[in-house]
């Protein structure tokens, strides 16, 4: 067999004309086409196709100008994300590079790419059928410049890893990720790669447990290890004596690490009763007004969302505290301007102690963040920042009950999966995307959502009353979980 790999110019084909038109753009074949021949010359290729743009106005652009397209007879979304999107499409054409390909016995060896202008293939052809008949036909459909020729050697992959996945994972080993100490962070990978963080990150990790995944049955942690999967991979390739590592302290997982804020902070407002979850909040903390001026704590306040609409009550003093670096940048970008009455405390909800107690402890989105394992300790702290008749208003996702990790999982996927289909079927495509994934963190242990009688038990334990029980949504349902807001009274 032997493999050709080559970039070809196709004259008046749609592909090469809509990356010329955004060079940014990444459009690759998703399955193997389908041919419908018409009478005459010619007929219509139908195919999944993904276009992958640098950001969602581009890929609003992208669609708009592909659906414009005079060979454009299909274009059905299947799948959209923020700044992707994969489509069902049905191009009308006397003559393709594919069907060059097809009729000289080709096999694609790996997905087509078009990008810059160009066509970009890798296929294998049976020895002896003629390589320079096929690059003759190809030339007549475009420009065509061939990158290698020769052997075809099949590609050593023992994990299954996709393309992608390799690629982050190669990447990552070059540039001394896994070295002690780490010579380089996700950002600068990801900004290497081309891509977001969170992205790079997904591909990395599904990289890392696909490839260590198989060790598992054979290594066997010595107490030195403590359950570190890089390091034992690295001292078996090695056959190096394992040696201790200085312990790190448990910390609180932090969103910006799998989110990008500023989509975030578009998106997340679109979200299944948040916004009315937040205006609910608000309405409880104005009901009570002391003689003088409110005392209030937000907790987690991320990026601001939840705190602008408190700077709206008047004759309120806000203290929010976040311990996310990069949540808390934008918190200090949004609203350090001078305001006497709001600060900003780069800390977390279990251990930050105000000078004096509040009259309101509020947390939007932001008590599934707490680690089980921190729980107790938060709850005691949320009681110690109250004064006495305070409360902590709670607005949150809680889950079906559960008594064990499948049965978690099991409500996880259940309200998240709900939530997910009401944002597709608004219309809140992006919205839908991030919920994916906020429950594949979830799923990963990395965030920490509870059903509703778990948190009450847990106020009760601290010795708070829960007074009101309030849900926003879904009210057709009572078997997904839900959104609720929860005014829980310290006596």
């Amino acid at each position: 067999m032997k493999e050709v790999v080559f970039s070809i110019y196709h004259h008046d084909c749609w592909g090469p004309k809509t990356s010329e038109a955004f060079p940014e753009l990444k459009i690759k074949l998703m399955s193997n086409p389908v041919f419908q021949r018409q009478k005459g010359k010619g007929g219509v290729f139908t195919a999944l196709w993904n276009f992958k743009a640098h950001d969602t106005t581009q890929l609003n652009d992208v669609v708009s100008y592909v659906r414009g397209l005079p060979t454009t007879v299909k274009f059905e979304p299947v799948q959209k994300g923020m700044t992707s999107i994969t489509a069902l499409m049905g191009i009308k054409t006397d003559g393709l590079a594919m069907s060059r390909l097809l009729e000289n016995n080709c096999h694609i060896a790996k997905p087509l790419v078009v990008q810059g202008g160009l066509e970009h293939w890798d296929v294998i052809t049976e020895e002896g059928l003629g390589t320079k008949k096929l690059l003759d036909e190809l030339a007549e459909v475009g420009e065509i410049k061939v990158k290698s020729l020769g052997k075809h050697e099949v590609e050593n992959n023992e994990f299954e890893l996709t393309e992608k996945q390799r690629e982050a994972l190669n990447l990552a080993i070059r540039r001394g990720y896994y070295s002690w100490p780490r010579k380089v962070t996700l950002e600068e990978l990801a900004e290497l790669a081309g891509v977001s963080r969170v992205t790079f990150e997904n591909h990395l990790r599904k990289a890392e447990a696909r490839a260590v995944g198989p060790l598992l049955s054979e290594t066997v942690f010595g107490e030195e290890d403590d359950g570190d999967l890089v390091g034992v991979v690295r001292r078996r390739a090695k056959r190096e004596p394992a040696r201790p590592e200085p312990p790190k302290p448990k910390e609180f997982i932090q969103m910006s690490a799998y989110i990008d804020l500023d989509q975030y902070q578009i998106f997340e407002l679109k979200h299944p009763f948040y916004v009315e979850m937040m205006e609910r909040m608000v309405e409880v903390a104005e009901a009570e007004k002391p003689g003088g001026q409110l005392r209030l704590l937000e907790i987690g306040a991320g990026t601001g969302i939840f705190t602008s609409r408190l700077r709206k009550i008047k004759e309120a003093s806000i203290t929010c505290v976040e311990p996310d670096a990069n949540c808390f940048k934008t918190l200090v970008k949004a609203f350090s301007g001078g305001n006497q009455k709001l600060r900003l405390a780069k800390e977390d909800g279990v251990t930050f102690r105000g000078a004096a107690p509040y009259d309101y402890c509020l947390s939007s989105f932001a008590h599934h963040h707490i680690p089980y394992g921190k729980r107790k300790e938060y709850a005691a702290n949320i009681k110690a920042n109250l004064k006495k008749g305070g409360a902590y208003v709670v607005g949150d996702e809680f889950i079906p009950d559960f008594s064990n990790e499948e049965e978690r999982k099991e409500s996880l996927k259940r309200y998240h999966n709900y939530i997910i289909d009401l944002a597709e079927k608004q219309g809140n495509h992006e919205t839908a995307e991030l919920e994916r994934i906020f429950l594949e963190k979830n799923l990963q242990g990395e965030e920490y959502k509870i059903s509703c009688n778990m948190f009450e038990e847990e106020m009760r334990s601290a010795g708070l009353k829960v007074e009101q029980k309030m849900k926003m949504g879904p009210m057709e349902r009572d078997d997904v979980g839900g959104i609720y807001v929860y005014v829980v009274r310290k006596a």
